[in-house]
């Protein structure tokens, strides 16, 4: 249960960052690493229930417009110079005669930090202090900032350890500014002059900085009547009135601009190469070998792995320009990148209780030998299940954390959409029909049209 809740904090930190930062990392038990690649990722939904725009996230990323419940992604958005982070591992040998006791101590110069690493169980492999061992050895550190943590392996005299993975995060904060549109009114009228009332409010649940500019035409000519900036708390009201003598009718005008200040989290998380790809929220911890001699000699030190030279510093950061969104944010920044990118975490295996599905299951374990399913963000309490036995595939717009993004075809999508899916299933079967593989279908409408495309189908979701 523990490696649960540890994905599971990993997750949602992954799903609702606005700004993530993954920078590809290995460790050496010598205590060095080596950075590669490290790029910005803008993940942000706007969950404020009304327009937005001119939205600045700190000094990294700025969107034009967004509507309620809009997202845009863009992966990569920025490309970094590579930085190491905050920590240290460092192993040691002790020679117990018949067995070896390896140590680790892992050494954290940033903020408070969760970490993960996981072993594959390895020939030679005895006993462990503080761990979880099935078909991997796993051990959980709390580590507090500018603290370290330990932990040890008991293996056999001569030994070998594989290359680990190391998960963890770093939770910062950006200041976010946006702006969005007030309630404004203007009563007129006349008594022995004319006059009108100016007034607006703020809707929201936070203090705002609004703008308010009132002028009236009289006569063809312009007078102002004022131009300020104030801040309103929650719920407050602002009122402004003006009265004047003419022999024509006036015309008042009255314009307010809004803008709001928040924050959102900025998550900076590690990566490692997997062929052509990247396994995301996890480092790697090199492995090494150690073989005494079988004399009463001084005993021989570890062989640890080599350490490459820091890689080449790449040309200065280059910004994208602004991208203009309209309607479903779909903004492409080109990327050296051919494929997409992966993401894994390890989930425990747990029973799925039987009120997880709504409708009978199609070919659920004839279909699953293909070793692969197309499943959404929604399916993710199945895909616990799932995961990582089976490879999880998905679109670009709803990524899944241990899933493999594929880019569906935008000509079966719009046909899709003509028989009445929303976006998000008409993506998912189009990638079933692209990759030949089955898919989790979230309602009943969903599972039919996939079967009509001769998708098999794993019944899943509302009826």
């Amino acid at each position: 249960m523990r490696l649960l809740a540890l994905v599971l904090i990993l997750t949602v930190g992954i799903a609702n960052a606005c700004i993530i930062e993954i920078r590809e990392a290995t460790f050496y038990p010598n205590g060095t690493q080596s950075v590669g690649r490290d790029w910005i990722v803008v993940n942000f939904t706007n969950g404020y229930g009304y327009e937005i725009y001119d939205v600045q996230i700190g000094e990294i990323a700025k969107i034009p417009t967004l509507l309620p419940g809009q997202n845009v992604k863009i992966d990569p958005y920025l490309e970094l110079l590579p930085k190491e982070f905050p920590l240290v591992i460092m192993a040691k040998v002790e020679d117990l005669g018949e067995r070896s006791r390896i140590e680790y101590v892992v050494k954290n110069f940033g903020k408070d930090m969760e970490i993960l690493i996981s072993f594959p169980r390895f020939e030679g492999f005895v006993d462990c202090s503080d761990c979880e061992v099935s078909e991997r050895i796993n051990f959980y550190l709390f580590v507090p900032s500018n603290s370290s943590g330990s932990f040890s392996i008991t293996a056999a005299r001569d030994f070998v350890i594989p290359d680990a993975e190391v998960g963890f995060k770093i939770e910062e904060s950006q200041n976010l500014s946006f702006g969005f549109k007030i309630p404004i009114s203007i009563e007129k009228g006349r008594g022995e002059k004319w006059n009108a009332k100016f007034q607006t409010s703020n809707p929201t649940d936070k203090e705002i900085e609004i703008h308010v500019n009132a002028w009236v035409d009289l006569c063809g000519e312009i007078r102002e009547i004022f131009n300020e900036s104030i801040k309103l708390r929650r719920g407050e009201v602002f009122s402004n009135a003006a009265e004047l003598e003419s022999a024509c009718v006036p015309v008042f005008f009255f314009k307010g601009k809004a803008k709001a200040e928040d924050f959102c989290s900025y998550e900076i998380i590690p990566c490692y190469k997997f062929g052509e790809s990247y396994i995301v929220g996890y480092a790697i911890l090199k492995g090494f070998s150690y073989s005494p001699p079988a004399s009463p000699t001084p005993t021989a030190p570890p062989v640890f792995p080599y350490t490459p030279p820091p890689p080449p510093i790449p040309p200065t950061a280059v910004w994208p320009e602004e991208v203009q969104l309209t309607g479903i944010v779909e903004a492409n920044i080109p990327s050296t990148r051919t494929l997409p990118l992966r993401i894994k975490v390890e989930y425990a295996i747990m029973m799925v209780p039987a009120t997880l599905g709504a409708f009978t299951s199609m070919f659920l374990f004839p279909v699953l030998n293909r070793r692969g399913v197309v499943a959404s963000r929604s399916n993710a309490k199945i895909l616990e299940l799932l995961y990582p036995r089976f490879r999880i595939y998905t679109v670009p717009s709803n990524p899944i954390t241990g899933g493999i993004l594929v880019e569906p075809d935008e000509e079966v999508v719009s046909a899709l959409l003509s028989v009445g899916l929303e976006r998000e299933d008409a993506e998912l079967i189009a990638v079933a029909i692209k990759i030949k593989k089955p898919i989790i279908a979230r309602d009943r409408r969903s599972a039919r049209v996939a079967l009509a495309c001769g998708v098999p189908v794993i019944g899943y979701g509302r009826s």
